[in-house]
């Protein structure tokens, strides 16, 4: 399914997705929370196995919570993953989370160029100090 499938389907409302991951090279945990908690109202932490799980304060309280879970390493090369579900935050796409995130860490980072839909025929934005791409993950 792709972007505009997805709106159809209204599970995209008004441009934003309804989950937000970045895959981020090389940061350090701690201050990638701090990070979040500067962007975000951390209520809780918890870690399980090798994963860090944040709930986030709801704006809504009748709302479901929200989880931001982070994976150091998730992906070759080291990049650690940060997935927000259901996205209640100021980011409306991936491509927003990861631009935000890359301005102030300045490491490379990674997202889908759409809407998660179970593959990545479109290819991944990839930000560096050299700028914005679109890659093939499995070919770089």
């Amino acid at each position: 399914m792709n972007t505009s499938d997805l709106q159809e389907a209204g599970e995209i409302r008004d441009g934003r997705y309804p989950d937000i991951e970045i895959y981020m090279q090389r940061v350090e945990p701690p201050a990638l929370i701090e990070w979040l908690k500067s962007k975000l109202q951390v209520t809780n932490r918890q870690e399980k196995g090798k994963s860090i799980v944040l709930t986030l304060g709801a704006k809504n309280l009748e709302a479901p919570p929200v989880t931001c879970t982070i994976v150091p390493d998730a992906v070759k090369g080291h990049f650690t993953s940060v997935w927000i579900t259901p996205n209640e935050t100021k980011w409306l796409t991936d491509q927003d989370f990861a631009r935000d995130a890359f301005e102030h860490f300045q490491l490379e980072t990674r997202c889908s160029t759409g809407s998660w839909d179970g593959n990545d025929e479109q290819g991944w934005l990839r930000l560096t100090q050299n700028g914005e791409s679109i890659v093939n993950w499995l070919a770089d």
